[in-house]
């Protein structure tokens, strides 16, 4: 069983025996575009079948989720690097992406596209504030990013 079977098997109810009617419906006869309708519209009848997930087990999880931290989505007004769409990497030629730390918006990095697990690139990621030092103390000079931007301001 893979990890996103699992979780939408601790989101449905359904898996605690349970049945739920009315969740949407058809706009009409003729159109039959549904539209999910409000909880409190739903019919949900208990133990109808034998479950899969015990109801304490179940109960458990979804308080577990409510406390869960989710990242909020991307803000499409963030400011963006001047250089975004126009660094590439010197150890492998693909394009360096601008991120930022999500707990501290302050802290910005190019990455590597290349970089998944050393499938490729060398360096992972060069700070976006330049600091005339390598984003991590390099002893020789294979170890060394082959993109580190000089003492001056931000990028």
């Amino acid at each position: 069983w893979s990890k996103t079977t699992i979780a939408k098997m601790f989101a449905q109810q359904e898996y605690c025996g349970d049945v739920i009617n009315f969740k949407s419906t058809a706009k009409s006869f003729r159109n039959k575009t549904r539209v999910e309708n409000p909880k409190e519209n739903w019919v949900i009848i208990k133990d109808v079948h034998e479950p899969i997930i015990d109801r304490e087990t179940w109960e458990q999880v979804q308080k577990l989720v409510e406390k869960t931290e989710r990242r909020p989505p991307k803000d499409k007004n963030q400011k963006k690097s001047i250089f975004t769409s126009f660094l590439y990497s010197g150890d492998c030629g693909h394009k360096l992406w601008f991120n930022f730390n999500q707990k501290n918006p302050i802290i910005r990095f190019f990455s590597c596209s290349n970089y998944k697990g050393m499938r490729g690139a060398r360096e992972k990621r060069v700070r976006a504030v330049g600091t005339g030092r390598s984003p991590k103390s390099a002893t020789n000079e294979k170890d060394k990013p082959s993109l580190v931007f000089g003492a001056g301001g931000e990028i």
